[in-house]
């Protein structure tokens, strides 16, 4: 998955691999998505769950995969949890006493997620934040997590849809309270404690299984290299050092892979950066009328969950042009379809029912 952009980062990355020899590439850009229009719409009809909507570029790769014949796809879920640490490293190190190691390790950091990600690209922020969790004693740390999570709180549901009414009888706020404290006990972890306890966190379980949903979708098998038990046991194993160095993430992905990758590939710079947004923004474009039959509307399948105000708030900015709402936007709008198909299916392999309309020409009745 690619842009002809000659900005994008991501892009300049898989053309430089392009250019090595022996390679049958299959190339997918955002233009492409309509020739791929029948499988998202397919897709959407029959999903699982809604979350899986929007894995745009997996489900391209997966359909152009069964296109071509494969029954298989590797991808790279997931390095960051088996084969990198987070700047969390910094903590041990100043506990320990090592300040040098911790300050280089700082800085190399704060280099690598400059531009991305603003609270580890700057050195002394880390070096107090890490600071703070080695040193301050936990019952002082432990006071203050309360006011932390309720700001916390606060900021994800101001970003939600979802209804005060909603979140109040579903305790939304101590769902998400007994999510980030997790968090709470990262100072008291070493690096491997952590990562082991990340390796079988339910969040992990959760998006293998949706991979493995939309990959089931198109007849492939999604497999995952990174999380093969010989792996794990032996990046656990590693010492911390070989996981990142100088602030350089996969340290020993990007050593193994000398000889194999251009110089320039194995050492970019920046996690996270993705082509996700642009190709999920070209399917949107291609589904308006999806979307205005969801939510243009009163929205009835919506009402015991959504704030319905802010949803025609949003998708009034949206028609004028706020690209800003379009994500929220098509989530609710997947919601809507979903539990409508939800409510007017039966789970019964003997009788053959309906399917929704073609979303192309969904009029978004009840």
């Amino acid at each position: 998955a690619m842009t002809d952009e000659p900005g994008c980062e991501e892009s300049r990355h898989i053309r430089a691999v392009l250019e090595l020899p022996g390679l049958d590439p299959i190339t997918l850009r955002p233009g492409d998505i309509e020739a791929y229009q029948g499988e998202f719409e397919t897709f959407l009809k029959s999903m699982e769950e809604p979350f899986d909507s929007n894995m745009t570029i997996p489900l391209l790769s997966y359909s152009a995969a069964r296109r071509r014949g494969f029954r298989a796809v590797l991808d790279g879920v997931d390095g960051d949890i088996v084969a990198t640490l987070d700047p969390d490293i910094l903590t041990g190190l100043l506990r320990n006493g090592n300040w040098g190691r911790a300050y280089r390790e700082a800085r190399g950091f704060a280099s690598f997620y400059r531009g991305v990600y603003a609270p580890w690209s700057s050195v002394g922020r880390l070096i107090a934040l890490n600071a703070c969790r080695a040193f301050v004693p936990r019952f002082v740390r432990t006071a203050a997590h309360p006011l932390q999570r309720r700001r916390e709180v606060r900021d994800a549901l101001a970003r939600s849809f979802v209804s005060r009414e909603c979140a109040a009888s579903t305790d939304v706020p101590g769902r998400l309270r007994g999510l980030f404290a997790i968090r709470d006990l990262y100072p008291s972890m070493t690096a491997r404690e952590r990562r082991a306890g990340e390796l079988v966190h339910p969040q992990l379980c959760v998006a293998l299984e949706r991979y493995h949903r939309v990959a089931a979708s198109q007849g492939i098998e999604a497999r995952h290299p990174f999380l093969d038990k010989r792996v794990v046991e032996f990046c656990l194993a590693l010492p911390w050092d070989q996981k990142v160095r100088d602030g350089w993430s996969k340290w020993i992905i990007r050593q193994a892979t000398a000889g194999f990758l251009p110089d320039t590939v194995r050492f970019r710079r920046n996690r996270w950066l993705s082509l996700g947004w642009r190709f999920h923004s070209a399917f949107m474009a291609k589904s308006s009328a999806f979307l205005e039959g969801e939510l243009s509307r009163d929205m009835t399948a919506l009402a015991p969950y959504a704030d319905r105000a802010r949803l025609r708030e949003l998708n009034n900015r949206y028609v004028h042009g706020d690209a800003t709402a379009a994500e929220t936007l098509w989530t609710a709008a997947v919601l809507s379809f979903w539990l409508r198909k939800m409510k007017f299916s039966r789970y019964d392999s003997s009788v053959a029912t309906n399917g929704p309309a073609p979303l192309s020409h969904h009029a978004g009745t009840e």
